[in-house]
């Protein structure tokens, strides 16, 4: 029985170093990867492999077109009328220098 749990952590254990080795990146996103949390590389679609404890993915990236939306607004221009307006809006955005982005933003959210 001792001798099982010592196979089952050891096999655990290189499972675990071979799953942080590997990464597969998905089409339509891209990772960025830091050597000792340095910048080293952009990954784009496909196989990759990492070296453990050493490299690591610090960032994951998607190409896709992103929307925010934007609070409405009440306009009230200077018309005849005087009529009011409310302005609906959409803001879409899409990253193309993940390098640059990874690490100079933190949040990408709407400002109130």
């Amino acid at each position: 029985m001792g001798d099982f749990v010592i196979y089952a952590t050891g096999v655990g254990l290189i499972l675990w170093i071979f799953f942080q080795t590997v990464r597969i990146v998905p089409q339509r996103e891209q990772y960025v990867v830091e050597n000792l949390g340095k910048y080293q590389k952009t990954l784009s679609a496909g196989f990759h492999i990492l070296i453990p404890f050493v490299q690591k993915v610090a960032y994951k990236h998607t190409l896709k077109e992103q929307t925010i939306d934007v609070p409405h607004k009440v306009v009230s221009p200077q018309t005849i009328s005087r009529s009011r307006l409310m302005a609906f809006s959409i803001c879409r955005f899409r990253i193309r220098i993940l390098r640059v982005t990874g690490f100079r933003i933190t949040t990408m959210q709407p400002l109130n």
